[in-house]
């Protein structure tokens, strides 16, 4: 695949749309892997891709050629090899991801996707909208800021229901959330643990190996590990979060935080 056909599969719109099309802002093929602009026009490209697809498939470097006559400025876009992470589903919805926010290339972000800022999510991580409904239509996925979807998370919804997780909350490795699902504000979601069709209200903390299916779990419930939680549950039996499992909540999204910090220092290294 040439590389401007790349871009185009990657942001859903030809170049041309993006990049008006004078004469000192024509773009040519070099080797297949390299496009060359004006530096205005790679910028501005540049910044396309940072914010609507994996951006850190791409390389930009800006060349001086001075001659007798003139100084220009040429900018180059190299494809690194990178597959974009962030694709259209079959409706055509393209996932819509902060520039603030941080996706490992090898996580798959795909359709009707809302990532907000300061959000990370992890290597092999799949968040997928891609169902319709009865009408045809689908509600998003929606990941609020400052929240992280760690390594071999998954998240899909059945029939186009929606998936909403609030501010401040952390889906540990390899859990999956099933829509229709809502997780609100400072939640902790434990290793392998499944939520399906479930409201898990804000404060919660849900321990490794746990299901919650089929209800809702009042504010700053704590569920042990390997849990079974359902319609008929006596929620009652289930202790407030404590001080200590708060602190690990807060600890554990502090941390992603930074390491979105950290990931966008070196891929803003160009």
């Amino acid at each position: 695949m040439k590389l401007i056909d790349r871009i185009e599969h990657a942001l859903g719109t030809p170049v041309q749309t993006l990049v008006k099309r004078r004469d000192e802002q024509a773009f040519a093929l070099a080797n297949g892997q390299n496009l060359m602009f004006c530096e205005d026009a790679a910028r501005r490209l540049y910044r396309m891709l940072r914010s609507q697809c994996d951006y850190r498939a791409f390389s930009l470097r800006v060349e001086h050629q001075e001659s007798l006559h003139a100084h220009n400025a040429v900018a180059k876009l190299s494809w690194r090899g990178r597959t974009p992470c962030c694709v259209k589903n079959p409706s055509g919805h393209l996932p819509q991801v902060s520039p603030l926010a941080y996706i490992d290339p090898t996580a798959i972000i795909c359709g009707r996707v809302i990532v907000e800022d300061f959000v990370y999510v992890g290597p092999y991580a799949v968040i997928r909208a891609d169902e319709l409904n009865a009408t045809g239509d689908m509600e998003p996925i929606v990941i609020g800021s400052h929240s992280n979807i760690q390594d071999g998370v998954v998240i899909h919804s059945k029939s186009g229901a929606a998936v909403t997780i609030g501010r401040y909350s952390s889906i540990a490795h390899r859990a999956i959330v099933h829509g229709p699902c809502r997780i609100d504000d400072r939640v902790f979601i434990g290793f392998n643990s499944v939520l399906f069709n479930c409201h898990v209200q804000s404060g919660c903390v849900v321990r490794y190996n746990a299901v919650v299916d089929g209800v809702t779990l009042p504010e700053n419930r704590y569920i042990p590990s390997t849990e079974r939680v359902g319609p008929d549950s006596d929620l009652s039996r289930y202790r407030q979060v404590d001080r200590g499992a708060l602190q690990f909540s807060e600890e554990v999204a502090a941390t992603n935080v930074e390491l979105v910090r950290g990931y966008q220092a070196l891929r803003n290294e160009f």
